[in-house]
Parts: C-alpha cells; sequence; structure tokens
C-alpha cells in the first residue's frame, strides 16, 4: 500500500477555486454553460467533455470515496492478498494482466492463476510481438495462464457461501471454464471491463 497516498492526488492545491466537483445535469451550447447537480452554472468557452470510465474496486473507486476511505480499503484488501495462498483473476485485460503479474512479483510464494477467454490478452489493439512479450514475462514470474476458457464461478464454500467485496470474492470459490478446467481458490478477482459513467 506504500504507492495509494502517492497515487491519491488532491486537484486543489493545482487548481484551487477553478476545480470543481460534481455531477454534470445539463449542457446548455447556445448560453455556453454547464450545470452541476448542486444547481451550480459555470459558463465556458470551450467545453472537452472527457467522462473516463467506472468500474468496481479496486480498479475503480466511487467518486464520493474520500482519501482516508480509499486507503483504507486498499489497506484491507492488501491485508487479504497477504492472508490468500491462491489468487485466480478472471479477465485478462490490462487490469487483470498487471494485477496478475504484480502480485507474483511482490508475493513469489502465492500460486497466481490468470483466466481468460481468448488467447489475445490486454487488448486486439496490441502487437503480437507485445502479446509475446507480455505472455512470456508472466510465464517468468510464475503466473499461470488459462486462455481460451469462458470462466463462470460457483460457490462451494463450506460456510455455504463467500463473500464479495467490489470485483474481489473472499470465501472457498470453485472457477469452471467452458473446457472443464477447474480452479479451486480461496481468493478470485473479476477484472471484466470498464463501463461508461452513468
Amino acid at each position: 500500500t506504500g504507492y495509494i497516498k502517492k497515487c491519491l492526488i488532491p486537484f486543489e492545491p493545482t487548481f484551487g477555486d477553478k476545480f470543481k466537483r460534481g455531477k454534470v445535469v445539463g449542457i446548455n451550447v447556445q448560453q455556453q454553460t454547464v450545470t452541476l447537480a448542486s444547481g451550480e452554472t459555470i459558463h465556458y468557452d470551450e467545453l472537452v467533455i472527457a467522462t473516463g470510465t467506472t468500474g468496481k474496486f479496486p480498479s475503480k473507486l466511487p467518486v464520493d470515496t474520500s482519501a482516508s476511505e480509499a486507503i483504507a480499503r486498499y489497506e484491507d484488501m492488501v491485508a487479504k492478498v497477504q492472508k490468500a495462498q491462491d489468487i485466480v483473476l478472471i479477465g485478462g485485460g490490462a487490469v487483470g494482466v498487471e494485477l496478475s503479474g504484480d502480485i507474483k512479483e511482490d508475493y513469489k510464494e502465492k500460486e497466481v492463476t490468470l483466466i481468460h477467454p481468448r488467447e489475445i490478452i490486454v487488448n486486439d489493439r496490441v502487437s503480437e510481438s507485445f502479446q509475446n512479450t507480455v505472455k512470456e514475462r508472466l510465464k517468468t514470474l510464475g503466473v499461470k495462464t488459462m486462455l481460451e476458457g469462458k470462466s463462470f464461478i460457483i460457490s462451494a464454500g463450506r460456510s455455504g457461501g463467500a463473500v464479495q467485496m467490489g470485483n474481489w470474492v473472499f470465501g472457498d470459490w470453485l472457477s469452471r471454464t467452458i473446457k472443464g478446467n477447474s480452479v479451486f481458490t480461496p481468493m478470485q478477482w473479476k477484472a471484466m471491463g470498464q463501463e461508461m459513467p452513468k
């Protein structure tokens, strides 16, 4: 968690009173104004719409999360990673690939498995040589990859269930692919896609 505080960069010191945090509920192109949910109206000369994406923790945090809450959530997540011996990440996009490699690099003694429904990982736009480099790096780190297999999860916990926190799943879970492969682990993380803000 040493990097968490460095990643939480406050905007106000840089932008001062020009920084506004709020939800846009209206844009008037004739009057060149943006209206926030608070009722405040802001005039603009040029408008750039860059909404980004939303997703579940830990790759994304709710917009109303304070810095202290964010640090506490990540510290709790790291503690669970440290406690688990076997970890499965479902989804071989950029987040799944990066997290599986980071976890295995920091915790070499843990079993880390990455499950993805296709042979192509990260995304379709990267070159074949990049794909091969990433796969070789994961192999060198000791990350087990199960590619070209759709995954679905069923609870197999002795207590009759498991606990989900964001995209992390804690408890005894079975991840089974359509190819018939099964991975039984106490911890799984679903790294499957991002969403446009609502």
